[in-house]
């Protein structure tokens, strides 16, 4: 369950990764509750949340990093958190992830900070630059 008041205001890309961090079964065991979304260049959304299907080795596995795989040049990246009681919490990805989307040619990242607030960070080869951007409700 998602808190929506949490969101007024958010990009829509920023609604579907906190939808794809909740979690459609009732035995999901996962500590936190991560999803991402990639708009490629070419306009397709993939998508992912963080975790591991059954029977995979890496159970930990970022939802950042597993999107990543799909993307393409130029294309930007948005990363929602949800807490267990349904509030958004803040999804600043890791260094490793930031490293991984930027080689696979991710431009920007948008992600949760909290409740009706988000930060927009620019990946690049010099130096990685961030700002926060909060909508009223």
């Amino acid at each position: 369950m998602i808190l929506y008041e949490d969101l007024c205001g958010l990009p829509k890309e920023l609604w579907m990764a906190a939808e794809r961090a909740v979690p459609t079964r009732n035995d999901d065991m996962r500590n936190a509750l991560v999803g991402c979304v990639i708009r490629r260049d070419d306009g397709v959304l993939v998508s992912s949340r963080n975790g591991s299907s059954r029977g995979q080795k890496n159970s930990s596995s970022h939802a950042e990093a597993r999107c990543s795989r799909k993307a393409d040049v130029n294309s930007v990246a948005y990363v929602a958190r949800v807490r267990r009681d349904g509030s958004v919490g803040c999804a600043r990805p890791c260094k490793a992830c930031r490293v991984q989307m930027r080689s696979r040619g991710v431009t920007h990242v948008e992600f949760t900070l909290g409740p009706n607030s988000w930060g927009k960070m620019r990946l690049n080869d010099e130096a990685e630059q961030s700002w926060t951007n909060t909508r009223p409700v």
